[in-house]
């Protein structure tokens, strides 16, 4: 099985477990997972390796908020 480049990845910034999230968000990732996201809670990861992780994705999709702040 040959393995996706890093550059092939897509991510969606989770917020599943916050007090602020959507009602549906579980429902949302069932469908964000059947067309290849990865999931990522950035909650426990470094400024510097989210901002290495960003770097190397293709995609990057999420509920609005506080999570993006490290895109910019």
């Amino acid at each position: 099985m040959s393995r996706a480049s890093p550059l092939d990845r897509t991510l969606c910034l989770s917020r599943v477990g916050r007090e602020r999230r959507p009602a549906n968000e579980r429902d949302l990732q069932i469908e964000i997972d059947k067309q290849g996201f990865v999931s990522f809670d950035g909650t426990c990861v470094s400024l510097l390796s989210q901002i290495a992780l960003f770097s190397s994705v293709r995609q990057l999709i999420g509920v609005h908020g506080a999570a993006f702040a490290d895109i910019v």
